[in-house]
């Protein structure tokens, strides 16, 4: 759960970094739409007056970069497969931290879906424990790591 909250913390900073222009853009393909005078601002113009936002589900990262970004690169770039893989860890994250029937039930359905586990990896630690591939081993919590830094590569080398 923790590096899933990082990884949305590293979405925001990148953002915001990208923004205000204390990042540099890292190709010419990618352009703010508008500067800021300071940091302090382009986070309130951002937030809109909002104590925090939400950068997960993802497409209120691309919703927003549209505004922001010509094109809304390098948010727009993420292809279908990792849009999914991070819709995925948006219900596990869900499930583990808030353990209601919906979550549950949402993560049982679109995550779990028919995969052929056992009654305990059905559920949200087991499921991250089980094993996704055998040669070499890896388990599904090591391959969304893998996942997320690949996105969050992807994002800072657009």
């Amino acid at each position: 759960m923790e590096a899933f909250v990082s990884f949305e913390r590293f979405v925001e900073d990148l953002f915001l970094g990208y923004v205000a222009g204390r990042i540099s853009m890292p190709t010419r393909n990618v352009k703010a739409k508008m500067s800021f005078p300071s940091a302090i601002i382009a986070e309130k113009v951002v937030f809109g007056g909002d104590k925090y936002i939400d950068w997960i589900p993802y497409d209120r990262t691309t919703d927003r970069a549209e505004i922001f970004f010509k094109d809304g690169k390098p948010f727009s770039t993420l292809t279908k497969p990792q849009k999914e893989m991070l819709r995925q860890l948006h219900q596990v994250r869900n499930a583990l931290a808030h353990r209601s029937d919906h979550s549950l039930d949402v993560f049982t359905r679109l995550v779990v879906g028919s995969a052929p586990l056992s009654p305990h990896e059905r559920k949200p630690a087991g499921f991250l424990r089980s094993i996704l591939r055998v040669s070499p081993t890896q388990t599904r919590l090591e391959n969304y790591l893998f996942e997320m830094l690949t996105i969050a590569r992807d994002l800072s080398q657009y």
